[in-house]
């Protein structure tokens, strides 16, 4: 049986896997896959990775649902490739990137910063259209205050005038609705902007996986950021004769000291990043050192 862990968890998660389709990856239910994911992590990286598959869920619904009917703007379809329903089962996932379509599928980062390049023309149209509507209105509402005035001046033209103030009403009326039409669908549009946002942040962020053995595989951009051999040669002087590392491997000493000035080069570039540990006993250090 193929083994869940991190690094399975982080390529699939940015590919836009739910759920379901570990589900099916595994050939176990829905429920039996989340009891094996809440006893393979612990507590906080089960919620986060839980997290993780409610938003790309909650991603895949919109990318599937009908563009909305609009007389005034036309909404670009995003087109979401066809995948045939295979079991993962039948795919070799390990010899080559899998492709379940005649043309290479775009990633889930691709997709995501799609939506939100259309999303963000989308809500520019809106509220240009908005900024119409209320100057509209506000010339109608003009309109309106004159012909008031002109039925008691001119009693005379009365039937005329009481026809060109009901028009004048019913148009403003429309508009108010259409108005309000307009404010709840680009309400709707911020909310998934942002949504879309936070999915690209969360995919451009750093992965490092530290493993007991001291190995250390990265998911992400990182070369820019390696450190010197003299730097981590300093810390790990540093580190070998301090009793804290008394129980770790030359190897495992050498990394920490490798990871930790890697962090800091992260973290002064502004880069976001998350580091997963094997041993709970080398993140505590790693941890304690980090911030000294």
């Amino acid at each position: 049986m193929t083994q869940l862990n991190g690094k399975l968890m982080e390529e699939k998660l940015k590919r836009g896997w739910t759920v379901a389709s570990f589900a099916d990856y595994f050939q176990i239910s829905e429920e039996d896959f989340l009891v094996r994911l809440k006893k393979t992590f612990r507590s906080n990286t089960y919620e986060g990775m839980k997290r993780r598959l409610e938003q790309n869920a909650k991603i895949r619904k919109k990318a599937e649902q009908p563009p909305s009917n609009s007389k005034r703007m036309d909404i670009p379809n995003i087109s979401i490739p066809v995948v045939q329903k295979l079991s993962f089962r039948d795919l070799d996932l390990d010899d080559s990137e899998t492709v379940l379509t005649k043309t290479e599928p775009k990633s889930h980062l691709e997709t995501l910063k799609e939506l939100e390049k259309d999303l963000s023309e989308s809500l520019i149209s809106l509220e240009g259209e908005h900024k119409e509507l209320v100057q509209k209105r506000k010339s109608l509402k003009a309109s309106l205050y004159k012909e008031r005035l002109a039925l008691i001046e001119f009693l005379k033209q009365l039937t005329e005038h009481r026809e060109n103030f009901r028009e004048i009403v019913r148009c403003y009326d429309n508009l108010s609705l259409e108005m309000c039409n307009k404010m709840s669908e680009i309400s709707d549009k911020k909310s998934q902007l942002e949504d879309i946002r936070l999915q690209i942040e969360e995919q451009e962020k750093i992965q490092i996986f530290f493993y007991e053995n001291g190995e250390i595989e990265f998911l992400g951009e990182r070369n820019s950021f390696d450190v010197s051999d003299g730097d981590i040669d300093i810390m790990f002087n540093r580190f070998i004769s301090n009793p804290s590392f008394e129980n770790l491997t030359v190897k495992v000493i050498r990394q920490l000291a490798y990871l930790i000035l890697l962090t800091q080069s992260l973290s002064m570039a502004n880069k976001k990043y998350e580091i997963i540990f094997e041993d709970e006993a080398i993140e505590k250090i790693f941890e304690k050192f980090s911030s000294i």
